[in-house]
Order: structure tokens, then sequence, then C-alpha cells
């Protein structure tokens, strides 16, 4: 990374007034230095994550987060982002945020489509289908098509 990329990223990190983060960096780092067991990496990752449920600055952070698809790594708003292979660790709001993006524009999408697309499970992609459908993002046009179109639907016997 560069200066200018440095630069970049950090202009689009929120403030976060409050963040019970700020100062702990290396508690929150993906990554661990050689002395660190495996045991304690994963009960500092245990108290970061508990450190972020109580966070005030934690619906800020989440919403900011979501739109960092496959920039994260560490534990960000409560959740971990491993720095390899990060796309196919999405969780399933992260994973409705790519699959609306994916979808959009399309008539007509399956689910092995978008789980091989984005490099994540079959399931994750569906529960972000579902997801994504459920807040109107996206169309369900049948049992596991999906379409970002809008879909017309027609009453037999209904005048307007």
């Amino acid at each position: 990374m560069n200066w200018d990329e440095l630069i970049s990223a950090l202009a689009s990190v929120p403030a976060l007034p409050g963040a019970v983060c700020r100062s702990r960096a290396p508690m929150f780092d993906a990554t661990h230095d050689a002395s660190e067991t495996a045991e304690q990496r994963t009960e500092r990752i245990s108290v970061a994550r508990a450190l972020c449920g109580g966070c005030p600055a934690l619906v800020e952070c989440r919403d900011w987060a979501h739109h960092q698809l496959g920039k994260l790594s560490g534990v960000v708003a409560g959740e971990l982002y491993e720095p390899e292979n990060i796309i196919g660790r999405l969780d399933t709001h992260q994973a409705a945020n790519a699959v609306v993006d994916f979808v959009q524009g399309r008539s007509r999408t399956v689910v092995t489509d978008v789980a091989q697309a984005l490099d994540i499970s079959r399931g994750t992609a569906a529960m972000a289908l579902s997801r994504a459908a459920r807040a109107g993002l996206i169309h369900r046009v049948e049992i596991g098509v999906y379409s970002g179109k809008p879909v017309i639907e027609h009453a037999i016997g209904v005048s307007a």
C-alpha cells in the first residue's frame, strides 16, 4: 500500500466517538505474533468481540463495516474478519449487500450462481438472498430464483 492508498483508506474511516477499540488496536487484530498461542488468540478475539458488543459506537461502526466488503481485517463491529479468503467468511448481512449488487439488473438469478460468483457457501447465499428479498431489495420470483428487476404480479379477476 502506498501513501495515497493509505490516506484514502483512513479518510473513509468514521470518527466513532467513544469507540472502545481506540488505542487498543493489537487486541482487535486478526493476526498475532509468534509468542501468542492459538488459545490466547481465541481468548483475545473473544474479549475484543465482547468489548464491541457493549460499545457505544457499535451501530455506526457496523453500518460502516458493511460497506467495506473484502477490505477489513480483525475484529470490527463485533465480527472477526480474517485476512485470507475474507469473502468466504461474510456474515449474512454483508453477503446480502454483495448479493443485492450482484442480482441488480438481472431478471433471473439462482442461489448457485450467487454462491459461485461471490465465493460463498450455498447456504450463505440462500440466507443472503432471502434477507435481501424480505427487505424488498430484490424480488423472489419462485423458490430459489431471484430477480433484481421489478416483478409484475397479475391478479386474475381483479379490475383496476
